[in-house]
């Protein structure tokens, strides 16, 4: 992590930060609507044991980074949920 000693330095970073976080999401967001195609059963889409293991994987990758608990539930939560309606929408237009 850089050391800004600028506020001009902290928002690029941010910026930077930003940048690799729309990345990332998009390509979440790709795997979540090929899963979409490859569910053959609606049903299989909303899967609470799933989403429990995502969230146990991110609370525990937020402890070994030292990342706010809190936050990343949340951000988890809502993407999670958004991405099971996205999902269910995409099962909906090709079956």
């Amino acid at each position: 992590m850089k050391q800004c000693t600028t506020l001009g330095e902290v928002r690029s970073e941010i910026d930077r930060i930003d940048r690799g976080i729309v990345v990332l999401i998009t390509e979440r967001l790709e795997y979540v609507r090929q899963a979409g195609h490859i569910k053959q059963n609606r049903t299989e889409i909303r899967n609470p044991a799933r989403v429990d293991d995502i969230i146990t994987k991110v609370m525990a990758e937020t402890r070994r980074s030292g990342g706010n608990r809190k936050l990343m539930a949340l951000i988890y939560r809502v993407m999670v949920e958004w991405c099971i309606t996205y999902e269910l929408a995409v099962f909906d237009n090709t079956k």
